[in-house]
């Protein structure tokens, strides 16, 4: 999902969860993951589909994951939820290259309301579901 954010002040972002932002919108990034920490047991935590399997689906770390201006690839071993204290965050993949952040992605704490950085005020997606 593709979103805008207020990135002012981003130059110098690195790891760890980004808690507190400014609010302009002035860039846009990519939402490649999320860690939704905390989830009761037995959640399928994704698209209500309740045939889904219990097991949370993967999240790539920004550290398994290799960056190409917009494109991004991930090992194997990305196939694990992240283990922090339980904030819950976005995965955001940015385009600055993977020399910024956290090897290209930044990861953008989950809160009501417009979010940080603006995140929850614009948000863009295609939906395929029945064309094919």
């Amino acid at each position: 999902m593709d979103v805008a954010v207020c990135a002012s002040g981003w130059s110098n972002v690195g790891t760890g969860i980004m808690r507190t932002c400014c609010e302009g919108l002035n860039h846009a990034v990519t939402i490649v993951g999320y860690n939704l920490c905390g989830e009761d047991e037995g959640s399928d935590n994704n698209d209500n589909n309740d045939n889904d399997e219990t097991t949370p689906d993967p999240a790539p770390t920004p550290s398994d994951c290799n960056v190409d201006k917009w494109w991004y690839s991930c090992n194997d071993s990305a196939a694990r939820r992240l283990q922090e204290t339980c904030v819950p965050y976005w995965i955001v993949q940015n385009s600055w290259s993977r020399h910024w952040g956290d090897n290209g992605f930044v990861k953008i704490e989950i809160k009501d309301g417009d979010g940080v950085c603006g995140i929850n005020r614009v948000a863009e997606y295609a939906d395929w579901a029945g064309l094919y």
